[in-house]
């Protein structure tokens, strides 16, 4: 992997033919999951028989909104590679973008850290992939928030549980709420336990990779915590946007209670 890495960053012919085929593989799979579809035809029928001039705009601006959530996206994890890395706000989009574009052709968005260490100093790939991670984790944290909101709102008002059952279920889920933030913001502290079960010489082996775990202050993630919250507000309102175009009438509180919980 270190290899391709080096290759793609200094040999401008070998970076272009990784790019045309991350694109070719791109339409190709786009082909395959969407236009190959037996039934494709019919869903086009169907959406052509109910689609509405007037409801174009919702769908304008969901599709205005994906560079907003992306931006946020960037700043996000801007908070953890600003510590290692002079990459500008336009350079760390563009890596966001290059990791969205390798995930959507790797298992479980593994790509998504790869790309994003395409475009980032090769001195700083296990900086990036941590950092990526640690963002993850923050946007966990308010997906996992929102989501039990949701969800108990949801349930109350249509799947008639228990008011003890609800509350049950919110006290174990803010437990674990709070054992995601205390570790986001303590995770520098399972430093020690790894390096007590690795043996000296593994230890001596990763230790550099293992250490970035420090990078991030508390104000950091904070701010990652914030910016995690807006992008979440982001595409909660592309979905409901979304909901409109395609003639969907739920009123706004069920509608985004619904989204939380399906996020």
């Amino acid at each position: 992997m270190e290899a391709i890495l080096s290759v793609y960053r200094q040999n401008k012919l070998f970076s272009q033919v990784l790019n045309l085929a991350i694109i070719a593989l791109l339409l190709f799979i786009l082909h395959r999951q969407v236009l190959a579809h037996q039934d494709f035809s019919a869903v086009i029928q169907i959406f052509k028989a109910d689609f509405e001039w007037r409801r174009l705009p919702w769908l304008i601006v969901a599709i205005m909104l994906m560079p907003l959530n992306w931006a946020f996206e960037t700043l996000k994890w801007q908070q953890f590679t600003n510590s290692f890395s002079k990459m500008s706000f336009w350079q760390s989009y563009k890596a966001v973008l290059a990791g969205v574009a390798v995930s959507l052709i790797t298992p479980n968005r593994i790509g998504e850290y790869g790309g994003r260490v395409l475009l980032a100093e090769r001195r700083h790939g296990w900086r990036i992939v941590v950092a990526t991670l640690l963002g993850s984790f923050s946007q966990m944290i308010i997906l996992f928030s929102a989501g039990l909101v949701g969800f108990l709102w949801f349930s109350y008002n249509h799947f008639g549980l228990k008011l003890y059952l609800l509350f049950g279920i919110g006290v174990l889920s803010v437990g674990i709420i709070l054992l995601l933030i205390i570790v986001f913001f303590r995770i520098q502290a399972i430093i020690p336990l790894i390096h007590g079960l690795l043996g000296i010489q593994t230890w001596k082996r990763i230790r550099k990779q293992i250490i970035v775990l420090r990078m991030g202050t508390t104000h950091q993630k904070l701010q990652a915590i914030a910016w995690a919250f807006l992008r979440y507000l982001t595409y909660s309102v592309q979905y409901w946007l979304l909901l409109q175009f395609f003639g969907i009438g739920v009123p706004v509180l069920e509608a985004f209670a619904a989204i939380a919980t399906i996020f």
